[in-house]
């Protein structure tokens, strides 16, 4: 241009007409500005764009990603974005000139948690657990209770004994998003009591030491009454010698408990311990 107006000088047949001058104005003046108010965006946040132009312009068109809108008057527009997007601005002056202008805006992906567990997800207790994670599009990876700063994916092995929650957070440009695991202690049962239904014995048995008393044999023998008359026979009569035997009866032994026995009893006594000890004394008294 300005080696035109040059030659133009230095010869006047080359000179810039005065409509030259005003198309080239006008063409260059009709898009004042075109902007947006940001360059970069999360996807699917909104963008904001202004632009103006001046009165020599007689049809203005915004078009991006296929879109066209055609004879707008407004002096703004916003949308939302998800892709980046090149959004153009097409003016139209007197003598159908045409005059462009861009702006481009950069969509930038939210962090996003693919993946984050932990293996088992319930222990009996400061066994092993692997924590395991992965993560995309995202600047920074924190994981709370001591493991702090990971990778975008990995996993680690941790102990506890107590149950505990982990939480993840995945930091982006614009937002970050957090998932939490929580690691659970499968409770060890306890029993405090057990009731053992007993059964109704006829014959007690006590857990005292056993004592056996020396059996009493009574061997009288008791004749019954006959009331008849008896002949008066005359006859000598057979002495009868009758030697009764002689019992020679032994005192049973006593049998104090012994260790083997003493094992056999506890605070408890259910029918089975009961039957043991039944048969131990049996199996002793028969010995002895």
């Amino acid at each position: 241009m300005s080696e035109t107006i040059n030659k133009g000088y230095a010869n006047p047949s080359k000179r810039v007409s005065y409509r030259q001058w005003e198309n080239a104005i006008q063409g260059l003046e009709i898009i004042e500005y075109f902007e947006c108010d940001k360059s970069r965006i999360e996807q699917g946040g909104y963008v904001k764009l202004h632009w103006k132009v001046n009165k020599s312009c007689k049809k203005l068109t915004l078009s991006f990603n296929g879109i066209i809108l055609n004879d707008i008057k407004q002096s703004e527009y916003s949308v939302k974005v998800y892709t980046n997007t090149t959004f153009k601005l097409i003016a139209i002056g007197k003598n159908n000139k045409k005059v462009r202008k861009e702006v481009r805006i950069h969509a930038i992906p939210k962090p996003n948690i693919i993946e984050f567990k932990s293996e088992p997800q319930m222990i009996m207790g400061n066994e092993p657990v692997v924590i395991s994670w992965k993560v995309e599009n995202a600047q920074q990876i924190n994981i709370d209770n001591g493991i702090g700063k990971v990778n975008l994916v990995g996993q680690q092995k941790i102990y506890t004994s107590d149950g505990v929650i982990y939480k993840i957070t995945a930091i982006g440009e614009f937002s970050s998003v957090t998932k939490e695991i929580a690691i659970r202690i499968f409770p060890t049962p306890l029993i405090e009591s057990m009731f053992v239904p007993m059964p109704d014995f006829e014959s007690k048995i006590s857990l005292d030491p056993v004592q056996i008393s020396a059996p009493q044999i009574d061997v009288s023998i008791s004749m019954p009454g006959f009331d008849m008359d008896i002949p008066d026979f005359n006859m000598d009569l057979p002495n009868y010698n009758f030697n009764l035997p002689d019992f020679n009866m032994t005192t049973p032994k006593f049998i104090e408990p012994s260790d083997e026995l003493l094992k056999h009893i506890h605070p408890k006594v259910s029918i089975f311990n009961l039957a043991k000890i039944y048969e131990y004394i049996k199996f002793k008294t028969t010995r002895s």
